[in-house]
């Protein structure tokens, strides 16, 4: 590979002088000293080089811009047609491969070391105390001067580590009867049964895609961007709380079991006799294929048991959000769908509808439903939003 001398080192000048000006010993010396201060400038140039590309992340401004609120957590929006600056995650072109580029000037620091195998991945380094990607074997910083913006504007994610896992986690597979789509699933030991329990490695992607801002009826569904690319590669499709419990649409705006809204939720149906008939902890089907459930909140908790409520992402997360994806769980950043057509947040939180639905004080006009949000790191439970909001939604198999 050819040497680039950084401009930072000056090479000392020389002024030529005949060998009666001064004696052959001292030339020699001057000699070795500017050969040793060459050398030195060349270095070793591993990691520093152009030619190598990461994933980056790419942002486009937009003159539309909102904010809206789900649970604790608040929702940015960009508008539909923006691409999102992803701070949690790696995108790649679909036609370059490219991403962000790492300068040769990284040579001057060292950064802490990274496996082959890790290479292009972005994940969380205590010892940075940043996020940070794996390139040419060292761990740099996103913060660091050493990125430059890339050329391509080319919004997809590369999904060739999705479900990637070096913790040995064993996929299986799932045919939905309905529409013959494969979903890889994860077998993991619950602690609610004795037996382990098999949950979807992926969101679900049942029904056909309609545009936002289109009232949702049985099997539609709505994609990222209006995009059918993000619904045919693990982020699934967005929808609505009445559309996930397979309500009518009416339910969207009232309470379940009210006169609009006789439908409720059967809460009998939890094999756990303690928690059977409590909120929030029900087996219910809803657009789930048969003998599956929407994931209801004993589910998430069962999903992040003995690793704390603050890891969110760091554990269940798939490569592309950073994540180590130690139970395969393979989670997806997939956005959300504020009403009527602004997409937002993918890249940065997962938000999954589960079975139950509330008021919210001094809010006499909205329903909401109970969901999940996850982010880097956090793991947030008591989560809620307008139930017209398009959130994602996990399966898990009854037991």
């Amino acid at each position: 590979m050819k040497k680039i001398l950084p401009s930072s080192i000056s090479l000392p000048s020389f002024r030529l002088l005949t060998s009666s000006a001064i004696p052959s010993g001292v030339i020699s010396f001057l000699v070795i000293l500017f050969l040793t201060f060459a050398f030195a400038a060349c270095g070793d140039d591993s990691g520093t080089s152009t030619d190598n590309v990461l994933s980056g992340n790419e942002e486009i401004s937009s003159s539309t811009n909102s904010t809206a609120s789900v649970g604790s957590t608040t929702l940015s929006s960009t508008g539909s047609s923006a691409s999102r600056s992803s701070s949690s995650a790696n995108k790649v072109s679909s036609s370059s491969g490219k991403g962000k580029n790492i300068s040769s000037s990284s040579s001057s620091k060292s950064f802490k070391k990274c496996t082959s195998d890790r290479e292009g991945v972005r994940a969380f380094v205590t010892q940075e105390n940043s996020w940070c990607i794996c390139i040419n074997g060292q761990w740099i910083p996103e913060s660091s001067s050493s990125f430059v913006e890339p050329s391509s504007s080319s919004k997809y994610y590369d999904m060739t580590k999705q479900f990637f896992s070096e913790y040995d986690c064993n996929f299986g597979e799932f045919v939905d009867p309905r529409d013959n789509q494969v979903y890889k699933t994860i077998r993991i030991k619950s602690i609610w049964t004795e037996d382990s329990v098999t949950f979807f490695a992926e969101n679900l992607n049942y029904g056909k895609m309609i545009p936002a801002g289109t009232q949702q009826t049985d099997s539609t569904k709505y994609c990222y961007d209006d995009d059918p690319w993000y619904c045919e590669n693990g982020f699934g499709g967005l929808y609505t709380w009445a559309t996930a419990m397979n309500f009518p649409a009416v339910c969207d705006s009232f309470l379940t079991g009210s006169v609009e809204c006789p439908d409720t939720v059967d809460l009998t149906k939890h094999s756990d006799p303690f928690l059977k008939g409590k909120v929030g902890y029900a087996f219910h089907q809803g657009i789930c294929p048969e003998g599956w459930h929407i994931m209801d909140e004993g589910d998430w908790v069962d999903i992040i048991h003995g690793h704390g409520y603050i890891l969110g992402a760091n554990y269940l997360g798939s490569y592309i959000w950073g994540g180590s994806n130690e139970r395969g769980f393979s989670l997806l950043p997939a956005g959300v769908l504020e009403p009527p057509n602004r997409y937002m947040n993918i890249g940065d939180v997962a938000s999954h509808w589960f079975p139950a639905d509330k008021k919210r004080d001094g809010d006499s006009l909205t329903s909401y439903g109970k969901s999940v949000n996850i982010r880097d790191r956090d793991f947030n439970r008591s989560a809620s939003a307008p139930k017209v909001y398009g959130l994602s939604v996990r399966c898990v198999m009854d037991y």
